[in-house]
């Protein structure tokens, strides 16, 4: 379900980027709001693999699908599409061709 976890900088497991996209106090509201509602196994299934079309009525979330309604809020021009088309690598894709793309980091020391 959704949580806040730190991730360590293990750059042997995880592609971290860098985006300029300003954090509003609506955004760290909307992120609160969020914590411990359920991880959205059924929609991952069914969109992804049957194309699905789906309605988060019932307020479950997938990773990258929450980032979006994140990104949303923060910088509602950067989301052209509904939320649970976002997977992370069309997300990230999403992200990389707009004006707040700024590097993916290969090293600690980028940060």
């Amino acid at each position: 379900g959704v949580r806040y976890k730190v991730i360590p900088k293990d750059f042997s497991t995880w592609d971290f980027f860098t985006f300029d996209i300003p954090i509003t106090d609506e955004c760290y509201k909307f992120c609160n709001k969020q914590l411990y509602k359920p991880y959205d196994y059924k929609t991952v299934l069914l969109y992804h693999l049957f194309k699905y079309k789906y309605d988060n009525k019932d307020e479950k979330w997938f990773c990258s699908e929450l980032i979006a309604a994140i990104i949303q809020i923060c910088n509602p021009s950067l989301i052209k599409y509904q939320l649970y088309k976002y997977t992370p690598a069309f997300l990230l894709s999403e992200l990389r061709k707009s004006e707040v793309y700024v590097k993916q980091l290969k090293s600690i020391s980028d940060f």
